[in-house]
């Protein structure tokens, strides 16, 4: 490696030991690293995009559902349902009218 390369790392370094004493220090965690890369307008949209992209997954809670059946099939399940669905109807002191197939 030569000089010239040397004194580049060594650049970068002092580079990045400045802007750690801007921010108040190394950076408490990741997703703190990743909001200041976001937030900095001096970086590449490339490198902010892509650091807004993996925060994002800490920020939000994602939404999803589990169903956990015992041993049955959701077929069965599903009829189950649809029958205590229709047994409150009649117990809440509804009439239930009965359609006739077309």
């Amino acid at each position: 490696m030569g000089s010239e390369a040397v004194n580049e790392i060594t650049k970068i370094i002092e580079q990045c030991k400045e802007e750690q004493k801007a921010s108040g220090g190394p950076y408490k965690n990741a997703l703190a690293y990743l909001e200041s890369v976001y937030n900095d307008p001096t970086k590449p949209d490339s490198y902010r995009l892509r650091a807004a992209s993996v925060a994002i997954e800490y920020q939000l809670p994602r939404l999803s559902m589990t169903a956990q059946i015992d041993g049955r099939n959701f077929a069965d399940a599903l009829d189950r349902v649809i029958e205590r669905s229709r047994a409150r109807v009649a117990l809440n002191g509804m009439k239930l009218i009965e359609a006739k197939e077309v």
